[in-house]
């Protein structure tokens, strides 16, 4: 990355695009031993091998224009060989490590904009983590989240995306996604009121309003749907059909027209 990054002679006397493909090429050999520890149950060595793999890649990402996905995917592919190590290992250790990767990876696809180098990681997580484990994340999904989900814990400090984070789309998109990564994670876990709770911290408006429909607060459900933008409100149509509930929602509908 050094040799052919910016400032370099290797870099400006060529191709972009040809120097993104050769960076890519040249991280062949790391795959093939990370590999070939694997192969072999060298789990922890496999696994220092991918991750510096992705934290290099990560950490260059940005020097190089990778329009092509030819840096990301290798990205992509290191997280997923890690989730595949993560369905075998037992060490505690080295399982908590691989979670950690895999969820920065899933972090840093997200600050991108949702490339696809974080979806291996998501379903490895999903597919493989043990239930305390699950726990895990969702803590790490939590401290992500800005504002607050549980009840005040003065004890439990509560850190937002970036700091210079603020309620644009971008984030709201990272928030919502983040909302859907722990309702996965705790479905089996989450009683009706943490489930709700963590819709309206993170802006699930769908999951949100399905729920109310569903427990027969449609009150509630209606005053969720009256935060929903307009397109929102239009996806949530077929629901209320669902629940013989159209008519309150198409008289909200001609409410906001008026209002507007």
């Amino acid at each position: 990355f050094q040799d052919a990054g910016p400032g370099q002679d290797y870099y400006y006397d060529r191709d972009p695009y040809a120097v993104v493909q050769a960076v890519a090429n040249d991280l062949e050999p790391f795959f093939t031993r990370a590999d070939d520890y694997r192969r072999h149950d060298r789990f922890h060595d496999a696994t220092t091998v991918y991750r510096v793999l992705i934290e290099e890649i990560r950490d260059h990402y940005d020097q190089f224009w990778d329009e092509e996905g030819k840096l990301s995917s290798r990205a992509s592919e290191a997280t997923r060989e890690l989730g595949e190590i993560l369905s075998e290992a037992e060490d505690p250790d080295l399982r908590e490590t691989i979670l950690r990767v895999l969820f920065d990876a899933y972090m840093w696809d997200l600050d991108l904009g949702g490339y696809g180098i974080g979806d291996w990681a998501h379903e490895a997580i999903l597919e493989y983590a043990a239930p305390d484990e699950r726990q895990q994340v969702a803590e790490w999904i939590r401290d992500r989240i800005p504002g607050q989900i549980d009840p005040p814990d003065p004890y439990r400090r509560v850190f937002v995306m970036s700091k210079d984070e603020t309620s644009s789309w971008s984030s709201n998109w990272k928030r919502k996604a983040l909302g859907s990564f722990l309702l996965d994670l705790l479905a089996d876990t989450l009683d009706d009121e943490k489930y709700l709770r963590i819709c309206q911290a993170t802006g699930r408006i769908t999951e949100l309003v399905e729920r109310f429909l569903e427990r027969d607060r449609l009150d509630e459900a209606l005053d969720a749907a009256r935060e929903a933008s307009d397109y929102e409100v239009y996806k949530l149509t077929s629901i209320f059909e669902e629940h013989d509930a159209e008519d309150a929602l198409y008289d909200l509908v001609l409410n906001r027209l008026d209002n507007d």
